[in-house]
């Protein structure tokens, strides 16, 4: 009986584990169908969300290029003079402006000015070619006069009959046609064109018509390994699809099976289960066809998913089956702890990787310098949303006041696949500065080729305006003294590398002890301000004035002889004594010594000539430039004072 026992003992146990087994397999198949089915529709939705993004940002690109291109033709002097003389020279002119536009924007292979008649008046046109490596490289030509169609008849240039003078036409996408043929091979348009205004008459004078080549546009649009897309028309004629196939029916005889497929097809996309997705292109292709972008998974991706899912789930039944319970018991408890741990530390990440997003500005580009990512961080400063930046260039976020040599350094480093440190000086979208202190990086494939770049930012805008404020004088908004030599050291190493001189204007403010012993220092001070507003806005965007310190102030100005930099002097003196100052000091005048860089000199020689220069003008009564042509010419002013003495 105990041998019987334990034998059934054994297989009631045995059959218990075979029952629960057969309960966790059959748990764990309804689960993973369920996951499978909720992943899968998020894989599928993220794939059409990605494709919809890719549109928008692909479409307005292309067709935003295309259509600047066409409005500053449109627009252009060389337009205006050649309404104007007609002449065979602003003809050519015009010629050759188009032809530079054409070839500045790679999708535009036909740039035309029509006449009011729709008489070709200048055509630049780029050949079609069979081979696409060609037809890229093709150059661009201007037909000649036998060449130019009548395009009177064409439904384009009906339709542009009833637009208005500041309106851009968009037609249809359809297929190229010459003299009245389809090219081949097959070249998708789509034409922009802006009128033409004769700024003679006023009126119209005709139409500026760009062809866009839609096939990149198009391939961009239906590209995708994982998804069936389709574009209609409002009329239900496919233009472009995944099947190749169906493409151009509204253009191209179809047979009639084919014409079948098609409606069969436009049934599915119309009344779908859900499983389509659809999204119009009006907005963003700004014509009346109704064009309309069906997107769902491909048949080929489905069973992908559902192969990895089903190989997954294979996978977990066989392991369940085969393993003893006690061991999958001790191993899942070690696996629970080691999920844990890894569960804990993804939320550790997250809540880091969260912090960087919020707070430290991250931007990343392709070689080229087109940005392809841009973190919370990075919006929030410059307040660009990241929809608006994304296939932007970086140079989005540049500061008006930064110049091309300005980068020399970094793109030397990048091209050379070594990381840059430095400060980047932008402006938000708003128009508001702001500063980086940037590290860029290459950022590189599996085979360590570089792909495009990484740059990783600190905000520095507060410790900037902290500096700029060091650097300026608080009374009169001037820069002071210590920015006032910085700028001289900077100017001296450029003269010494170009070779152009520089010059330096010292100025006094003539017997201004008086006036604050006569009137008080805080009339003083208004004068000083006065007089600083004076030379601030009397000089050369391109000049510094400093408040050299007390009632004397500095004007640097680069790239001045002499002679030019004591004209400049000469204007200021004449602008200070003629000033109506509003306070009860009057007549107040300013002396000034000039003074001229020269190679061999020194910036405290510099200094020294222009302050003996001034001294010699005080000397001789105040009121008055010296310098060292002061020697060899006449007196340039008569001075108020000088005036007053004569009588």
């Amino acid at each position: 009986m105990t041998s019987i026992f334990k034998g059934s003992t054994f297989y009631k146990y045995l059959i218990s584990f075979v029952i629960f087994g057969v309960l966790i397999v059959a748990l764990t198949n309804a689960l993973n169908y369920y996951h499978l089915n909720h992943i899968s529709k998020g894989i599928i939705k993220d794939q059409i969300d990605f494709q919809f993004d890719r549109v928008e940002n692909a479409t307005r690109t292309l067709i935003g290029s295309a259509e600047l291109t066409v409005v500053n033709a449109a627009q252009s002097d060389f337009i205006d003079s050649y309404l104007t003389t007609k002449s065979p020279d602003a003809k050519e002119n015009l010629q050759r402006y188009l032809l530079g536009l054409a070839r500045a924007n790679a999708g535009i292979f036909q740039l035309r000015l029509l006449d009011v008649n729709g008489n070709e008046v200048i055509d630049v046109y780029k050949p079609n070619s069979a081979n696409s490596a060609n037809s890229a490289n093709s150059a661009y030509r201007i037909e000649k006069p036998e060449q130019l169609q009548d395009k009177s008849d064409s439904r384009y240039f009906a339709e542009l009959q009833t637009l208005s003078d500041d309106t851009t036409y968009y037609s249809s996408i359809n297929l190229n046609k010459e003299f009245g043929e389809i090219e081949r091979p097959l070249r998708p348009t789509l034409r922009i064109a802006r009128p033409v205004i004769s700024p003679v008459t006023g009126n119209r004078a005709g139409y500026m018509i760009a062809n866009m080549n839609a096939s990149y546009l198009l391939g961009i649009l239906v590209n995708s390994d994982k998804l069936d897309i389709t574009i209609t028309d409002k009329d239900g004629f496919i233009l472009k699809s995944t099947n190749s196939e169906y493409d151009f029916s509204r253009y191209l005889n179809k047979s009639p099976t084919v014409q079948t497929e098609i409606a069969l097809l436009r049934e599915q996309l119309l009344y779908s289960d859900g499983s389509v997705f659809q999204y119009d292109l009006d907005n963003l292709i700004k014509n009346d066809s109704g064009l309309v972008l069906y997107a769902r998974a491909s048949q080929n991706f489905i069973s992908r998913l559902t192969a990895e899912a089903l190989e997954g789930a294979v996978q977990s039944i066989i392991a369940i089956l085969l393993l003893a319970f006690p061991v999958a018991f001790l191993i899942a408890k070690s696996l629970s702890k080691t999920a844990n741990a890894l569960q804990e530390n993804i939320e550790e990440n997250k809540k880091y990787s969260s912090i960087i997003d919020q707070y430290i500005p991250i931007l990343e580009t392709n070689k080229e310098g087109i940005i392809i990512g841009c973190n919370d961080a990075m919006s929030v400063l410059s307040g660009y949303r990241r929809r608006d930046v994304i296939g932007a260039p970086a140079s989005i976020f540049q500061h008006d006041a930064c110049v091309p040599a300005d980068f020399t350094q970094l793109w030397t480093n990048l091209k050379n696949g070594i990381s840059w440190k430095g400060e980047f000086h932008n402006k938000t979208a708003q128009g508001e500065e702001f500063w980086l202190q940037t590290h860029i990086m290459p950022n590189k494939n599996d085979a360590g080729k570089v792909i495009g770049y990484i740059g990783i930012g600190a905000d520095i805008t507060d410790k900037k305006l902290l500096e700029r404020r060091s650097e300026v004088d608080s009374m009169t908004g001037l820069f002071n003294r210590l920015k006032g030599n910085h700028i001289l050291e900077q100017q001296l190493d450029n003269a010494s590398y170009t070779g152009k001189s520089f010059g330096v204007i010292i100025l006094d403010v003539d017997h201004f002890k008086q006036v604050n012993d006569t009137y008080g220092h805080l009339e003083g001070d208004l004068v000083l301000k006065d007089v600083a507003n004076i030379l601030k806005y009397n000089v050369r965007s391109t000049d510094y004035v400093v408040r050299w310190g007390g009632e004397e102030f500095l004007v640097i100005c680069p790239n001045l002889d002499l002679a030019t930099c004591v004209k400049v002097a000469e204007k200021l003196r004449v602008q200070v004594e003629s000033f109506p100052f509003e306070g009860q000091a009057t007549g107040i005048t300013v002396s000034a010594g000039v003074a001229v860089f020269t190679g061999a000199s020194t910036i405290n020689a510099l200094l020294a000539n222009a302050d003996s220069c001034l001294y010699q003008a005080k000397e001789q009564g105040r009121n008055r430039v010296v310098s060292a042509l002061s020697k060899y010419t006449a007196e340039t002013h008569t001075s108020a004072s000088d005036m007053q003495k004569s009588s």
